[in-house]
């Protein structure tokens, strides 16, 4: 601290005040310590600004855990409305599908429920399909268990599971490689800021669910309201349940309730 005061002019007594500017302007991102951790402070230098504090930068001020590109600082992933968590939001009612195919009035959206993982090539599956994981293992929370609400970097021992093949096939149909690439460096440097301006309180950038990858890169890349999303998704699963035979119970529970009625009627 006095090697700085010294070189940049400042005195001692102003030197919390200089910071806190310097980390309102982004500038500088801050993990604030606690009762047996210091301060740590990192310099958000030319246009890398990807590192977590889970891992020591590099030189280019990216994390150890992932390769990152480069990234535009004209981006605008962060001056954008923060992208919701669809786990804490509640789903529309899902409305009564017909005997016809699934489908979706929008033609982006119905092209990504449509989508299959055979689709698209191993490759690409394989690295999406990382980065997705790497992303709610480092900045995840636990949506269900003892350990609800807890980071999984929090839970060494509990690791989230790699995402399904359903919702990594909606996530690469949304957009190119190098779009969806460009749109987790975003998301992945605003989730690391803000888990550093804040490291225990929960924000919009800690998914509970992969379903969140779809909604937040139909919302960032196509403008789709997550609410539109949340429907589609509804009617989906509805779709999905009435494709399914049903079952000796469900057929049981049938007859029973259709006897119940006769009698009902003859009385």
């Amino acid at each position: 601290m006095r090697e700085l005061c010294k070189i940049a002019g400042v005195a001692a007594a102003q030197f919390p005040t200089a910071l806190a500017a310097l980390e309102e302007r982004r500038i500088i991102t801050v993990r604030h310590g606690g009762t047996h951790q210091q301060n740590r402070y990192q310099v958000n230098w030319h246009a890398t600004i990807c590192a977590s504090f889970s891992d020591a930068p590099t030189a280019n001020g990216a994390s150890n855990s992932e390769a990152q590109a480069p990234l535009n600082l004209m981006h605008s992933a962060s001056e954008t409305e923060a992208p919701a968590d669809p786990a804490a939001m509640p789903l529309p009612r899902a409305r009564e599908t017909s005997n016809s195919d699934f489908a979706v009035p929008n033609e982006t959206l119905d092209r990504v429920f449509q989508s299959e993982l055979r689709d698209f090539d191993k490759t690409t599956i394989e690295y999406f399909g990382r980065r997705l994981h790497s992303y709610m293992a480092k900045f995840g929370r636990h949506n269900a268990g003892p350990a609800e609400g807890r980071l999984y970097i929090d839970t060494p021992g509990d690791p989230p599971e790699p995402p399904d093949k359903t919702i990594t096939a909606r996530f690469l149909a949304i957009s190119t490689p190098q779009g969806l690439a460009n749109l987790l460096d975003d998301l992945w440097r605003d989730a690391g800021q803000a888990m550093a301006l804040r490291p225990n309180q929960e924000n919009a950038y800690q998914p509970r669910r992969y379903a969140w990858f779809v909604t937040t890169a139909l919302a960032k890349i196509h403008k789709i309201h997550w609410s539109t999303t949340a429907q589609a998704t509804a009617d989906w699963h509805v779709h999905q349940k009435s494709q399914q035979p049903r079952t000796t119970a469900q057929l049981q529970g049938d007859i029973t309730r259709l006897a119940r009625t006769k009698g009902m009627d003859r009385r």
